[in-house]
């Protein structure tokens, strides 16, 4: 069986005490989860979500702890009788602190009660994971939704000034056309076109380009 199972959308991941993972034991340490050499996560799971967890495993495999069907909402603050302790706290106490209150149990009690730990984790893990995908493809569908609306923003203004360039155009077109009645309109026209070109020089090669060629 898995140890992994999918949560219900109202687990919060929490970073706990950067100290534990001083202490871990190697044997202790989760394996074949890659966030767990980078992350101390535990999950805080409301009572209800504490349920769904674990009875979605009514027995872990025989090297770890059987969990009760009918444990119900009251899970969260059930005791494990032989420490003392709480599956919730068993998550989140340090392996020197849970080292202390095993030591006086069996070695096959104390393999069981940590394997149930580790899988406790690895479950933590795993919904961390998720839960981090979830967050960073949500920012990026919102990053995404952002440049689309920069890029439709900058298309409708870019359509405006091709518009009005249009208009200037058309403008120049016709007082260089005016130019016609006098003799020497063709110099009259070159003078001003090489004054706005002074003046006023393209950045735009094909804008300029078009403008020389106006009335001729």
């Amino acid at each position: 069986m898995s140890n992994f199972i999918k949560l219900p959308p109202n687990v919060k991941i929490i970073p706990i005490d950067v100290k534990e993972s001083t202490n871990r034991s190697k044997g202790d340490r989760v394996s074949d989860t890659s966030s767990a050499t980078s992350y101390n996560f535990v999950v805080e799971r409301r009572s209800e979500v504490l349920e769904d967890v674990f009875n979605n495993t009514n027995e872990l495999d025989g090297s770890q702890l059987s969990l009760d069907e009918d444990s119900g909402s009251n899970l969260r603050k059930k005791i494990i009788p032989d420490i003392n302790l709480t599956y919730e706290r068993l998550v989140s106490i340090s392996t020197r602190e849970l080292n202390i209150l095993l030591k006086d149990l069996s070695k096959k009690r104390r393999m069981e009660i940590k394997n149930t730990r580790r899988t406790l984790k690895n479950r933590g893990y795993a919904a961390d994971s998720r839960t981090r995908s979830l967050i960073e493809k949500e920012k990026i569908e919102k990053e995404i939704e952002l440049m689309n609306k920069k890029k439709n923003e900058v298309s409708e203004e870019m359509n405006v000034c091709k518009y009005r360039l249009n208009v200037i155009v058309e403008s120049c077109d016709h007082l260089l056309r005016s130019l016609d009645k006098y003799d020497d309109a063709e110099e009259l026209k070159a003078e001003v076109k090489a004054t706005v070109m002074k003046e006023c020089p393209f950045a735009d090669k094909e804008i300029e380009k078009k403008f020389l060629s106006l009335a001729t």
